[in-house]
């Protein structure tokens, strides 16, 4: 059984990273192939990736992003899937970091911007005829007046610095 997530599998691991590479990092019982714990290790990481990408999404979409991105599983848009791809590149990086040399501060860096650009919709997710929720109002509340009393009431700033 392949390693899986519910967005990438094992197939998209291989297809960006290489099957080679992949053995290689996770392969602890030096077998040449994943066996079964390995796989579970693969898919732990796979999921913890997802989860991080998930919480960006959510952050932006709210729950019904998060819903609509959940239906659709592995059928999910690329934008995702490569931000997922690239977080489980970091984590391969650091479990095995005599296999590949990177530099994880520089690349956790690149992540952290790809995801805060997602966070702050200056990225999409890339899907096409497909509508999601606008972004969650982030902080602000909206509130109307008392409706027994229609007097206009002068606008002050919440700290109690004044009138504006």
């Amino acid at each position: 059984m392949a390693a899986t997530g519910t967005y990438v599998t094992q197939a998209d691991c291989e297809n960006r990273f290489t099957s080679a590479l992949i053995v290689s990092v996770f392969d602890d019982d030096a077998t040449g192939v994943l066996s079964t714990g390995e796989e579970g290790a693969l898919s732990a990481l796979i999921l913890d990736a997802e989860n991080i990408v998930e919480e960006s999404i959510h952050k932006t979409y709210g729950d019904d992003g998060l819903t609509w991105l959940r239906a659709q599983t592995t059928s999910a848009p690329r934008s995702v899937k490569r931000r997922i791809l690239d977080v489980l590149w970091m984590y391969i990086v650091q479990r095995h970091p005599e296999f590949v040399r990177v530099d994880l501060v520089k690349g956790w860096e690149r992540v952290n911007a790809d995801l805060a650009a997602l966070r702050l919709r200056e990225v999409s997710l890339a899907v096409i005829g497909t509508a999601i929720e606008p972004a969650d109002n982030e902080g602000g509340y909206v509130r109307s007046g008392d409706p027994d009393d229609t007097e206009p009431k002068p606008k002050v700033f919440l700290d109690g610095t004044g009138i504006f």
